[in-house]
């Protein structure tokens, strides 16, 4: 994924209230110390991040927030790629974003669709932490020229599906030990966590339950059937990645960071109770629809990639003298007009 040409205004922004904090880009050693202190932090901890101290904040919006945000955009692409019906509408018309943090998923919506209104609502116990996405929230829509009305974020302080059609959880499930009961009211839910084995497996627990109660996996996979991650594997787990461009006015600080810069990953799914997704084309023998859910892997003689399209675990795979030569990537969708034989897991290219 590219950067888009309106992430300078995102860190634009976050300089902005780095400056207000006596912090910048340009002399990042007053960053660099906070953002490792948090990053170990993350590692340790887990519950609710300290948003009361002043150095996680500014540490945060440095370099959390914005990978967060290039992590979004790259799950936004990949949902506009599915064609669903009405996607604005019926998805993101009305939302409610559980532990919204400094409302990062809203963010990174009024970046890719500016242009878009939403009916935005906030559930975050930490106030400094909406104070500072609704500050660059404002910034944002300052350099767009657009109406600061149209980004207005309401406060909930209950998870109540009679509000909003779209429950959002964005890194906030794997802060939870319980899973309410009130998420189960929403039509939809979007989920982005961490791309780690453990957080991603309890993903997939959290997908097969959704599904016991009615709903359909519209993302990452294109079935509704037992996930074959969980059904044939105890340490497999299903994660994207992105690449990232991190722009001129941050590389400074990733000098001093032992960050990778260049790739991201996470992990995501889509639910949803509503007939929001497009009719799956039939499948025949040339036809392959589903997902790519690992990297390429060389054998002697041959290369093949994980594939999802059911409950079973899948490869594709193509010999060295085969004539196809697909190239698609983790995470990519599939819907390919290629001839194949079955081999066993294998589904063997021609």
């Amino acid at each position: 994924m590219k950067t888009p040409d309106l992430i300078p205004i995102l860190y634009a922004a976050i300089e902005e209230q780095l400056n207000l904090k006596g912090l910048t880009y340009q002399k990042p050693s007053g960053l660099s110390k906070g953002i490792l202190e948090a990053s170990e932090y993350f590692i340790k901890h887990k519950g609710l991040s300290p948003w009361n101290q002043p150095q996680f904040q500014a540490s945060y919006i440095a370099h959390f927030l914005p990978m967060n945000i290039f992590r979004w955009l790259h799950l936004l692409q990949r949902l506009e790629d599915l064609k669903l019906d009405n996607l604005h509408a019926n998805l993101f018309g009305s939302v409610m974003d559980f532990g919204a943090g400094p409302i990062t998923f809203r963010l990174a919506y009024a970046l890719k669709y500016p242009e878009k209104a939403m009916n935005y609502g906030a559930i975050e116990l930490n106030d400094p932490a909406i104070a500072l996405g609704e500050a660059l929230l404002k910034s944002i829509a300052k350099s767009l020229n657009g109406p600061t009305t149209s980004y207005a974020t309401v406060k909930f302080k209950n998870c109540d599906a009679n509000k909003a059609s779209t429950l959002i959880l964005s890194y906030s499930l794997n802060e939870l030990t319980i899973v309410p009961e009130e998420f189960w009211h929403f039509k939809n839910i979007l989920i982005l966590e961490p791309s780690q084995q453990e957080t991603a497996r309890q993903l997939l627990h959290f997908r097969q339950n959704a599904i016991s109660k009615h709903f359909r996996t519209l993302a990452p996979c294109f079935h509704s059937d037992s996930c074959p991650m969980l059904l044939h594997s105890k340490k497999d787990w299903c994660f994207d990645r992105t690449t990232i461009e991190i722009p001129e006015i941050a590389k400074n600080l990733y000098k001093g960071l032992p960050f990778e810069t260049r790739h991201l990953t996470f992990s995501y799914l889509l639910l949803s109770r509503d007939e929001i997704a497009s009719v799956n084309p039939p499948e025949t023998h040339k036809t392959l629809y589903g997902r790519s859910v690992g990297d390429w892997q060389h054998e002697k003689g041959k290369r093949k990639i994980m594939f999802c399209r059911s409950s079973n675990r899948e490869f594709i795979s193509c010999l060295k003298k085969s004539s196809s030569n697909p190239e698609f990537k983790r995470g990519d969708q599939v819907n390919a007009d290629l001839e194949f034989t079955m081999k066993g897991q294998e589904l063997r290219l021609k």
